[in-house]
């Protein structure tokens, strides 16, 4: 039998105890004991936190990157500081410690509005998709890219603008007052269909995601950098999609992670999408993708990068996969990859199957390193 109970409220930590949590989150491993202005000034901003941890990590972030008076007494003196002190509210302080982000991390943090509260984020995923957007800056491509990305969320970790899931896990969640911030910065261009209200996409849009079956017409998708599905959705709504992909040629990054009975057909219109980087079409069900196919105008896709159909589906790949050199994931069964003709030409990727690796060797002698999994 099951029954509900009442939500357990927790309470603001003691004003002793918050200190101990925000001077560890402030100044680290350092010892500031003595210095009685950094403190002093420490202790007005722990004051107006009103013994929230989720505040004293975030606002403790920008404040342990530069310690010093100056630093600290220009945050304290900071307009939205000063309302926050007037007015309270947790989202001030949170905006603040946004504010004080790199101009990179904040467009990798207000991307992720585009996902539901509690999504699950893996981190090399979430990575390749900030790659896709050109949102990871590095003097390197490839794996020197990704270590950039990894850099990135750890940053963003330290912040207390992730969490992981668990200690040693490489998911990662966002808070859900981080959420609501994230939606709150993002602007325009980013656009989420949930059903709790019905909204308007711009025409400035450039990333839409929609996270129910919610029929709609979108228009001016010529700029749509991203178009993320997450649901259970039907034929019909899919085919208010057939013409969207004719006229996406800036598409960078495309996820359906969601059910449909008519894959084929959506798919199929995918061929005029030439600049993507990132197609996620891996599914909830692993049988959903018997005999599904994808179409062979994907073999012009020069610019994709990643490509992630699954790990335990048996879906067919086009003929010419192999003039796809700058893929540098994909993320199938070894039955695809196995399926791949002269799969040494494609001398970017960076792991396969351990049977494919030796066709890899004998095909192609450029490819210096590859991870192996079984």
């Amino acid at each position: 039998m099951t029954t509900t109970i009442e939500p357990v409220k927790l309470d603001a930590l003691k004003r002793g105890d918050f200190w101990l949590l925000f001077k560890s989150c402030a100044f680290g491993d350092e010892q500031y004991d003595e210095d009685q202005g950094l403190c002093g000034i420490g202790k007005q901003i722990a004051e107006d936190l009103r013994g929230n941890p989720l505040a004293a990590k975030t606002v403790g972030a920008p404040l342990k990157r530069n310690i010093n008076v100056d630093n600290w007494t220009n945050i304290l003196n900071n307009q939205e500081w000063k309302s926050l002190q007037v007015n309270g509210g947790i989202m001030l302080a949170l905006k603040l410690s946004y504010d004080y982000l790199p101009e990179d991390l904040q467009q990798c943090f207000r991307y992720c509005c585009l996902f539901p509260k509690d999504y699950h984020f893996y981190e090399a995923k979430l990575i390749r998709i900030w790659i896709s957007q050109g949102f990871v800056h590095g003097k390197h491509t490839g794996k020197e890219q990704e270590d950039a990305g990894k850099g990135y969320l750890a940053d963003l970790v330290d912040s207390g603008f992730f969490q992981r899931v668990s200690y040693s896990s490489h998911t990662f969640v966002m808070h859900d007052l981080l959420h609501d911030l994230a939606c709150q910065v993002s602007g325009a261009e980013f656009v989420t269909i949930d059903g709790s209200e019905c909204a308007e996409i711009s025409p400035t849009a450039r990333h839409i995601s929609i996270v129910f079956d919610y029929l709609l017409q979108i228009t001016l998708v010529r700029k749509l950098r991203s178009l993320v599905l997450i649901g259970a959705y039907n034929s019909h709504f899919f085919n208010c999609f057939n013409n969207i992909f004719k006229e996406a040629h800036n598409l960078r990054f495309l996820q359906i992670e969601a059910t449909n009975s008519d894959f084929n057909c959506f798919i199929g219109n995918l061929g005029r999408c030439t600049h993507a980087r990132y197609i996620d079409v891996a599914p909830f069900d692993e049988l959903e993708y018997k005999d599904k196919v994808l179409p062979q105008a994907m073999i012009n896709f020069f610019h994709l990068q990643v490509l992630d159909v699954g790990l335990h589906t048996n879906l067919t790949l086009p003929h010419g996969m192999s003039n796809l050199v700058s893929m540098q994931h994909l993320v199938a069964a070894e039955e695809v990859h196995s399926a791949i003709a002269n799969i040494g030409k494609m001398t970017a990727l960076k792991e396969l199957p351990q049977r494919q690796q030796l066709t890899c060797l004998r095909d192609s002698d450029h490819i210096e390193a590859l991870s192996i999994y079984k």
